[in-house]
């Protein structure tokens, strides 16, 4: 019977290469790092048509509790430049963030702080500017989109309000944003009441 040998054990290694010994990049374009002001900036750029790659389409239209039409903004990517400053050719798509922010966060720093002109009632912007900070931590409120459009970019559709709430309004956006046109039209017929109350369409 052959004898088992033994594998012979590898000397260890006193040296251990680890990705925490690399260098961070610089992010220019991170926007949790900036200002209030300096996202409302980006924002506005944007708005205007004035930014490289993004721009905003209109999106859905919803009516409210009163029949009225609700216009959301839906930021587009017209893709990214090469070297050479050409552009790639792919097609336009539905973006959600910019610089690892959503971008209803930097709509409401553009209502606020940028272009508070944007609002009817001026009277809501000392409010707003106090709880805005709310929906920056882990658990803290949270930005409500009034449209059910997580994508929506129109300060007018987003309030902020808290966590429970904002599972609340996922119930009646089942109905409001449902796939098929009759279901949503019969839930504004039956329940107007209800959607003025939580403030959903």
């Amino acid at each position: 019977m052959p004898r088992k040998t033994t594998k012979e054990k590898k000397p260890a290694t006193t040296t251990k290469t680890t990705t925490s010994t690399r260098k961070a990049k610089d992010r220019s374009d991170y926007m949790p790092n900036k200002t209030h002001e300096e996202r409302g900036a980006l924002f506005d750029k944007i708005w205007k048509g004035e930014h490289d790659v993004y721009y905003f389409e209109d999106g859905e239209v919803k009516k409210n509790w009163r029949g009225q039409d609700m216009y959301c903004w839906q930021l587009m990517s017209r893709g990214q430049l090469n070297k050479d400053g050409t552009r790639r050719q792919q097609t336009p798509e539905c973006r959600k963030s910019v610089g690892s922010m959503r971008i209803y966060r930097l709509a409401m720093d553009w209502a606020l702080y940028t272009n508070p002109g944007f609002w009817k009632h001026p009277s809501k912007i000392p409010r707003l500017k106090e709880s805005i900070n709310r929906v920056l931590t882990k658990y803290g409120d949270h930005s409500c989109h009034k449209c059910g459009n997580d994508w929506c970019a129109n300060p007018r559709h987003l309030r902020i309000d808290t966590r429970v709430s904002n599972e609340v309004d996922k119930h009646f956006h089942f109905f409001l944003n449902h796939a098929d046109p009759t279901v949503r039209q019969k839930f504004r017929t039956a329940f107007p009441d209800l959607m003025k109350e939580h403030s959903v369409w």
